[in-house]
């Protein structure tokens, strides 16, 4: 073991320099599992993060994919997917306003595993097989929507028990701010990872010649049942492999917070609901790309080939990844602001260019176009450095939490970011339909559901199910073509220029505010202790007065009396 651990943390040092400052580099001092001095070790370093790639994976598969499993393979009335619209954006909201109230219950959970692993592997198995259930069952009409409303509350209730307490954990693992930076960035690698792998594999084996099964409804039922395994698989990984500080005795014994005191928590971090804030917009700008836009917008422009939505990542993909590779290097030379500005504005020009180049340069032939388009979304990949910026500031505001109230609160504070994200979806969602809805995007995606479901039935071959597919994409009005490029990126920056307005004008942690709170924090002079101090002064004061009137005449006062008590 020592031996990989070693391996281990000499690629890390080689390929980004991830373990330098850590609390441990190898087996040199026999320490190297356990958490020393707030520092992060090399084993939650790598553990943590590995189990944000099952995680992501399922959470992708359902959250991008499953209005294009119903798109796709669903004959549905007007009607009934304004039903869908309904249920997915009630289930969001539902889960959104969820979220801090699972916070809570984390905050209050005292177990030998801790507070955070519980909830994570029930949450973990929980959401496995939820999602395993709704790719696999055949329904169709109005029976399907009334499966469908109860197995997205479900899911809901499932993923949210799993994601609240390990997004929790995130800063409990370590005090250091360079520490805490480099295993947001993991994390994010490895999150993006897990949600890569469903982008590039999940369009190609579920349409065009290298479907699963032949037919769309089996590929996903496969999928599904793999977003299943892999969740848990590397759910477990975290759980059993993360050694965490135990809880202090004083927290054991420290009573439980009721929900209107969690609520105040969180609405008296400022900081923490403005970062807050700037993450939802992000959330619902950018995602309405991936959100479904994207992948129906080329299949109308360039065929029902799910390759080429999978190449059509692949420079997004690729640039994420070599920025979160290189972050720590990036926040050290360029700081936090700059940083989050370049990011910002990258996904803007990206966007605007992918606009103008959709709409100047002709279809045919396809090739010139598809392969600038690509470029453009390599652009917008840098610019998903953003969250990862957004993520790191709002896990400073656990530090700005204690620096306020002497209370860190780490669960209900994480809380807030899937908060920020199930939101942002169930607003991202209401937007994709609505422009599917105003476009008409259903005329062809029923006649596409029929096509796929008669091959699943075996009353066509999966032959006769493309050039009947090819047939309907020929037969798509370019008006809807142009609405969906223009929909898919211009609400992104519209978003985007908001969010970072409010970022400018409203949050205020830097490198330097941030070591000032720490500092304050350790030598208890921050706000809270000085408060604190101030009342235990009078009270001294107070107590020393007393003691003078009640002394017999001419006797003298202790002079102890008078010391206020050190705090």
């Amino acid at each position: 073991m020592d031996s990989e651990n070693a391996a281990i943390d000499n690629a890390t040092d080689n390929a980004t320099d991830i373990s330098d400052g850590f609390s441990s580099t190898g087996s040199d001092n026999g320490n190297a599992d356990k958490p020393s001095g707030g520092r992060l070790s090399l084993r939650n370093l790598i553990l943590f993060p590995l189990g944000g790639v099952g995680r992501d994976f399922l959470y992708n598969l359902f959250n991008g994919y499953l209005l294009t499993y119903i798109l796709f393979t669903k004959t549905l009335t007007d009607a009934q997917f304004a039903s869908v619209s309904i249920i997915i954006v009630c289930a969001r909201i539902f889960d959104a306003f969820n979220d801090p109230v699972m916070g809570g219950i984390v905050e209050n959970t005292r177990t030998k595993w801790g507070k955070f692993k519980p909830w994570i592997l029930i949450g973990a198995v929980t959401s496995a097989i939820v999602v395993a259930v709704v790719f696999s069952v055949n329904l169709s009409g109005w029976a399907f929507i009334g499966f469908l409303a109860f197995i997205y509350f479900m899911f809901s209730i499932t993923f949210t028990m799993n994601d609240i307490p390990y997004w929790g954990m995130l800063p409990s693992l370590s005090k250091n701010e360079n520490d805490r930076s480099k295993l947001t960035s993991f994390t994010q690698i490895c999150a993006s990872a897990g949600s890569a792998i469903v982008s590039v594999a999940f369009p190609a084996f579920t349409a065009g010649q290298w479907t699963i099964g032949g037919n769309a409804n089996t590929a996903y039922m496969v999928f599904g049942i793999l977003a299943g395994v892999f969740m848990i698989g590397f759910q477990l990984i975290t759980v059993f492999g993360v050694k965490e500080e135990p809880l202090p005795k004083s927290f054991v014994k420290t009573p439980k917070k009721g929900v209107k005191e969690m609520f105040k928590i969180i609405f008296k971090n400022d900081q923490l609901l403005w970062s807050a804030l700037v993450m939802l917009i992000f959330n619902i700008g950018t995602n309405v790309v991936g959100g479904g836009l994207s992948l129906t917008y080329i299949y109308f422009e360039f065929g029902y080939n799910g390759i080429l939505t999978t190449i059509f990542g692949i420079a997004f993909a690729a640039v994420s990844v070599v920025f979160m590779l290189t972050y720590p290097l990036l926040i050290k030379k360029f700081g936090r602001k700059k940083l989050l500005y370049a990011t910002g504005f990258s996904i803007i020009t990206g966007y605007l260019l992918m606009l103008l180049f959709g709409l100047v340069l002709p279809s045919d032939p396809w090739l010139l176009k598809f392969i600038v388009l690509i470029l453009c979304n390599g652009i917008v990949g840098f610019g998903q450095g953003f969250y990862t910026i957004m993520l790191v500031y709002m896990a400073d505001t656990v530090e700005y939490n204690e620096w306020k109230t002497g209370s860190r609160d780490e669960g209900l504070i994480f809380s807030v970011r899937p908060f920020t994200a199930k939101m942002g979806s169930a607003i991202m969602q209401f937007l994709v339909m609505l422009v599917y809805l105003i476009v008409g995007v259903t005329v062809e995606t029923n006649k596409i559901a029929d096509l796929e479901n008669h091959a699943a039935q075996g009353v066509i071959s999966a032959a006769d199910k493309l050039s009947g597919i090819d047939a309907v994409i020929n037969s798509v009005p370019d008006y809807k073509i142009m609405a969906l490029l223009c929909c898919m990126c211009l609400i992104p920056v519209v978003f985007l220029l908001v969010a970072m307005l409010i970022y400018k004008r409203k949050c205020i942690i830097d490198n330097d505010f941030y070591h000032k709170m720490v500092e304050e924090i350790e030598n208890h002079t921050s706000p809270y202790y000085l408060s604190l101090k101030g009342n235990e002064t009078f009270e001294a004061e107070d107590d020393s007065a007393k003691a003078s009137i009640n002394k017999p005449d001419g006797a003298e006062v202790n002079e102890a009396d008078k010391i206020p008590k050190e705090f």
